[in-house]
């Protein structure tokens, strides 16, 4: 009896390990693997086939491929950033969005196991690796340009409910504070302060797709790290995320977020100081027409440029230089005066020539217009036409008051001028001396900024000493990302 017991005991076990050896084989069998650059890896969740489509761990995935992965558990999305590629998806939705454009996949996003588990193929796509597949020796090649391999067995694993991240622990890495100092428009050349708090001892960088890669940030007090970031030329951005990283050996925080997304808008070359000025009704019938060239850096082809008054090409009797041009009609004018000019202009560290248009209208005293009559120009030290206080010229016009200095002010080594205008909007200050040869006020210095939220600004102008003894003008315009102008606002100050 006990040697029948003992027998049939013997059995199973025998049978048990046929069995183990026969899934084993099927295990083997119906392996798959999966290359990324010719170099194996493993995760701690395996792909799942869900509907015919493989799936595999997202951050596991990602982070071979240089990208760094950040889950809300609350929103139950997820961010991916790679240089300046930026992925968003959302558990449950069948469309992402890369860099910000719609990505639509093959299967919505799950958990299993704990695991972000996305489409095979959209790791190739989203990221711009190479994905091949050979059904003879079941491998999935990934080609990346880095050195990373991983290998994964095909196993099917139910989905399972979102598994929250545990947050972490006070000894992990960590971003406490994200911050930038943009708080309305940007534009190139302006300077973005960033500041990032956290784990100290760390190395902290930032980015913005489309913008800026992995920009390392300096540490200063302990734990603060921080950087003057200027913005280059030649960059449009809108509602542009912005976003922190935090690392420290092998050890990553979680992607941080700016609250405020940048907007960032070029400046286009216009024409600047025009006179008579905008909107102006003036006595004079063949009055000089002035207006100086703001290039923004670039380079004006005088060669190219065209000055139309009221459709006729007058640029061979008008004086052109890179600096303004100035024409006096041979013939009076009488009525609405409209002034064109367009030309070529090389932007700064560009090869190639863009076109700009730009220009204004006046009236003379025979029009029916109802603006305010100026008075012709002087050779007199008060202010020209152009520089004359005038309400806006349209209904659409910017707010811009000067609030300081007022008027008849002593200044000496430095002018400061605050005011308000729209929220945004640039604001840019000419200090100006009359100059009676070109019946026009000549710029000494100058300077520009962007008004903040609440569309205040300030701006201060080193005093040069040609304006010493001089009476001179504070002349403020403001311009906003949509075109609109504001009229001029002078001050006279007196140069101590």
């Amino acid at each position: 009896m006990i040697n029948l017991r003992l027998w049939r005991s013997a059995a199973l076990a025998l049978m048990m390990v046929l069995l183990s050896m026969g899934a084993g084989m099927v295990r083997a069998a119906d392996e798959m693997r999966i290359v990324v650059d010719g170099q194996p890896a493993t995760f701690e969740v395996p792909p799942v086939d869900r509907e015919g489509v493989v799936c595999v761990p997202m951050k596991g995935v990602f982070a071979r491929l240089g990208a760094v992965v950040n889950y809300d558990n609350v929103t139950h999305t997820v961010k991916a950033l790679r240089g300046k590629t930026l992925i968003l998806l959302t558990l449950g939705s069948d469309t992402a969005t890369v860099n910000l454009k719609p990505f639509k996949l093959q299967v919505a996003p799950f958990m299993s196991g704990g695991a972000i588990m996305v489409p095979l193929r959209f790791v190739g796509e989203a990221l711009g690796a190479q994905i091949s597949y050979d059904a003879a020796t079941r491998v999935v090649s990934i080609r990346s340009g880095k050195e990373a391999v991983i290998t994964l067995p095909t196993v099917h694993v139910p989905a399972a409910s979102p598994t929250p991240i545990p947050s972490p622990t006070p000894e992990e890495v960590r971003i406490t504070e994200f911050r930038h100092s943009a708080s309305g428009l940007l534009h190139p050349g302006d300077t973005l302060h960033v500041t990032l708090v956290g784990t100290p001892n760390a190395q902290a960088s930032f980015s913005v797709p489309g913008l800026a890669d992995k920009v390392a940030l300096k540490e200063g007090p302990e734990g603060t790290y921080a950087i003057d970031y200027k913005l280059g030329g030649g960059v449009t951005l809108r509602d542009a995320p912005v976003f922190g990283v935090l690392q420290k050996g092998t050890q990553r925080a979680p992607l941080a977020t700016a609250p405020v997304a940048l907007t960032v808008q070029p400046l286009v070359p216009h024409l600047d100081r025009p006179s008579p000025g905008v909107g102006a009704r003036v006595l004079e019938k063949t009055p000089r027409i002035t207006a100086f060239f703001e290039m923004l850096g670039g380079t004006l082809d005088v060669s190219s440029v065209r000055v139309l008054v009221n459709g006729s090409d007058v640029s061979k009797q008008a004086y052109i230089t890179r600096e303004f041009f100035t024409y006096v009609p041979a013939q009076p004018i009488e009525g609405i005066v409209k002034v064109e000019v367009s030309g070529q202009v090389t932007p700064p560290g560009s090869a190639a020539a863009a076109p700009f248009t730009d220009g204004w209208s006046f009236s003379t005293a025979s029009s029916t217009a109802t603006t305010p009559m100026t008075a012709p120009p002087t050779a007199s030290p008060t202010p020209a036409p152009a520089a004359s206080p005038a309400p806006p010229s349209s209904p659409d016009a910017l707010p811009l008051t000067v609030t300081s200095p007022v008027a008849d002010a002593l200044v000496s080594s430095t002018v400061k001028v605050q005011g308000k205008t729209a929220a945004g909007a640039r604001v840019k200050i000419d200090l100006t001396r009359r100059v009676p040869v070109l019946e026009h006020d000549v710029r000494l210095a100058g300077g520009e900024a962007t008004a903040d939220d609440q569309g205040m600004y300030t701006i201060d102008i080193a005093l040069p000493w040609t304006a010493k003894g001089a009476r001179l003008n504070v002349v403020a315009r403001a311009r906003d990302a949509a075109g609109r102008r504001s009229a001029p606002v002078v001050v006279t100050v007196n140069g101590r």
